[in-house]
């Protein structure tokens, strides 16, 4: 099916790929092979794709979506949860309303997960915004583009670095200046390996930790090692 003016996709169940490089509308639950956005869509219900849903222009569903994959060069508003067998691939913009389940989540647009994530790996390149928590085996921050808040972050493996920082000389002598990206985390970051930058939270516990530059940190509990960066504020510190 291809909608290339205006049109509305029934509910309904269709054994191939549904395509909108115009104006379309759904209208109920939908499974599909594959679901194609390069116009606008938008609609009320639940989106099943056997296979990939793609986003190059903007769409927004009042539903959750299930997919092999999902790619968003465009625009893209989820109010309910997604959940990928593979990947999400974020190049543009996303908000999702639910969690989203994924093998990997890497975005280098614009990333707001208002439930959290749970996946194997995250990576960000941009900025993210998080009401839940980022839940992966490995996490990855490369923060730049303004400030990122996230409720809680866990997992084995956890990276945060400021990409301004590494570009902009000043910060090199102005404690001050956070450059480009830095990240608020309300809670908690727990994992076992942790190195951070530019990051501010109230506790940090892991095994291995590395408090880098421009770290505000109110208590760091950990097992084995603790390095501060003499740029870097500690409250206080526990060997577990």
């Amino acid at each position: 099916m291809n909608i290339a003016g205006s049109g509305v996709i029934p509910a309904g169940e269709f054994e191939e790929k549904v395509s909108i490089s115009g104006s379309g509308r759904i209208n109920g639950n939908l499974r599909c092979t594959a679901f194609s956005v390069a116009g606008s869509a938008s609609g009320a219900g639940d989106l099943h794709c056997a296979e990939i849903l793609s986003v190059a222009g903007s769409m927004h569903l009042d539903g959750s979506v299930t997919a092999q994959t999902v790619r968003v060069s465009g625009s893209l508003r989820l109010d309910g949860a997604c959940t990928a067998q593979e990947d999400v691939r974020i190049a543009g913009a996303a908000h999702f309303g639910g969690k989203v389940k994924c093998t990997k989540l890497h975005s280098s647009g614009a990333l707001h997960l208002q439930q959290g994530a749970d996946a194997e790996e995250i990576c960000v390149k941009h900025t993210v915004q998080s009401g839940g928590l980022l839940n992966a085996e490995k996490v990855t921050l490369h923060l730049r583009g303004g400030k990122s808040r996230v409720a809680c972050i866990g997992g084995s493996e956890i990276s945060v670095t400021n990409e301004g920082q590494k570009r902009t000389l000043r910060n090199l002598f102005c404690f001050g200046d956070r450059g480009e990206g830095w990240l608020q985390v309300s809670e908690s970051i727990e994992g076992e390996s942790i190195a951070l930058e530019n990051t501010e939270t109230p506790l940090v516990v892991g095994d291995t930790v590395v408090i880098g530059r421009g770290c505000e940190i109110g208590a760091v509990q950990y097992r084995d090692t603790l390095t501060v960066h003499p740029e870097a504020t500690v409250g206080k510190t526990e060997k577990l």
